[in-house]
């Protein structure tokens, strides 16, 4: 191994070891239920400064209750956020300030609860409990201007962006829910993702 590729293995290997958000202290707000971690495999360092987008794109619950959780008097909900030095962005704001915020737009989805009392209606076994459905969504995080941001380091990139599509299942608090975590690891001519914890 020569000591030119050390600089880069020690950060990527860093990265992929310790892609959990940043726990909250009891004071802080509560913790977003999606978060985002995005590495330039370039220079093996965190993309700092890069602007990211998170939408819902769509809502599936049983309840069927869920189409009007698609769009705010504002339009699409729609989220923003920048990546911190660490290249996470671990609280998203509402592109339009007078939106819910992420965790209770999330928590205004229908659970498992009240798609197993009301859901089902009309005929078809609809039964409760334990194996009654909760609510799908579907989300991107688009990751924008990337060629721009790779501009400005001085290299050039294949993609103008970057967009992630993802379901979300269900919502915190209900039993199986995990916190969902985006890792992207960036370069100029490729990515890759995967589900963190």
């Amino acid at each position: 191994m020569t000591t030119a590729s050390k600089p880069l293995r020690t950060p990527i290997l860093k990265f992929l070891h310790n892609h959990n958000p940043t726990p909250a202290s009891p004071t802080m707000e509560r913790r977003h239920p999606i978060t985002c971690h995005v590495l330039n495999t370039h220079s093996g360092t965190p993309a700092a400064g890069l602007s990211c987008s998170l939408n819902l794109i769509s809502v599936d619950s049983p309840a069927r209750q869920a189409s009007s959780l698609l769009v705010s008097e504002h339009g699409p909900l729609s989220f923003h956020g920048v990546t911190d030095s660490d290249g996470r962005v671990t609280a998203w704001q509402p592109a339009h300030p007078s939106s819910l915020s992420l965790p209770d737009v999330i928590a205004s989805f229908p659970g498992r609860a009240a798609t197993a009392a009301g859901g089902g209606g009309g005929g078809g076994g609809g039964g409760g409990g334990a194996g009654a459905s909760a609510a799908r969504s579907v989300w991107s995080i688009r990751l924008m201007n990337v060629a721009g941001w790779y501009k400005e380091r001085g290299v050039d990139s294949f993609w103008p962006e970057v967009e992630v599509r993802f379901v979300v299942e269900g919502k915190e608090g209900e039993e199986g829910w995990r916190h969902y975590h985006v890792p992207v690891l960036l370069g100029p001519w490729s990515y890759s993702t995967y589900r963190g914890s």
